[in-house]
């Protein structure tokens, strides 16, 4: 199977809809719309799965307007905080501060702005895997066995229940045992819905360097394309090296958010 471009960019665009109780409009319109949250939007299909927050707020653009949401009970800070604002007076460190201040007292934290990154058949490429290196793509009764606090970026127990690993693709020392032997590097796949596939990479630090991280991000996306999924890949804005590994396996940016977590 394949995923063209057209179903990346629908896939993203019907995701941040119901996860913002937003109109097609309001990702195209190059105006910010301030949105009051529909709980039960969480049981559209293009909902990932997660924790289902209390006082959910978030900041999305894709890059012309932007959608702020919230629940009805803090929709009045909202729309006085974001309402009349531009796309980039959305993600002002300005705003950013007032909402890091207003969510503390309901005891969450503010988290961004974060760029996302998504591939399609058309744009992810493949990577040599680097010499002394094998790559295997295995299922979850491997990564099962697998040291989460290793790999925690990739294998995050907290999110087994309503985010299951659909696979992995491992990186071993070429020669060793493969029933034996523990990955150096790993790029785990989690559906976070049915259409939207996170990938989420570590490399051992004695292996890093060397274009591993490269090679297992390229085999992951290829494989969750070849499911008919589309790949997706977060990091936060410090992390330059994720970008790069993200854009070199043919990951393109695709959204940026600001949203909230508990405390």
């Amino acid at each position: 199977m394949s995923v063209s471009e057209q179903r990346r960019r629908e896939a993203i665009t019907e995701m941040i809809l119901a996860e913002t109780s937003g109109r097609p409009r309001d990702l195209s319109d190059g105006l910010v719309h301030v949105r009051e949250r529909n709980p039960g939007d969480r049981s559209q299909p293009a909902h990932r799965e997660g924790p289902p927050y209390a006082g959910v707020m978030r900041c999305v653009t894709l890059g012309a307007g932007a959608i702020v949401t919230a629940e009805a009970e803090h929709m009045e800070w909202t729309r006085g905080v974001y309402e009349g604002l531009d796309r980039d007076g959305v993600f002002d460190p300005v705003q950013t501060g007032e909402a890091a201040r207003y969510w503390a007292r309901h005891g969450f934290r503010v988290f961004g702005p974060f760029p996302r990154f998504s591939g399609s058949s058309g744009s992810v490429r493949k990577v040599a895997v680097p010499e002394g290196y094998v790559i295997r793509v295995v299922g979850p009764d491997v990564t099962a066995k697998v040291d989460h606090k290793k790999f925690h970026n990739g294998l995050n127990p907290e999110r087994e229940g309503v985010r299951p690993t659909r696979f992995a693709a491992c990186a071993y020392a070429a020669g060793s045992s493969l029933v034996l032997a523990s990955p150096v590097g790993m790029a785990a796949v989690c559906a976070d819905s049915d259409a939207l596939w996170q990938i989420g990479i570590d490399v051992d630090e004695a292996h890093q360097g060397r274009g591993l991280g490269l090679a297992l991000a390229s085999v992951a996306a290829a494989e969750t394309l070849s499911q008919g999924r589309v790949p997706y890949w977060g990091a936060t804005n410090s992390n330059i090296r994720s970008h790069r590994t993200a854009l070199g396996a043919g990951l393109i940016p695709s959204y940026v958010e600001v949203l909230i977590r508990p405390a």
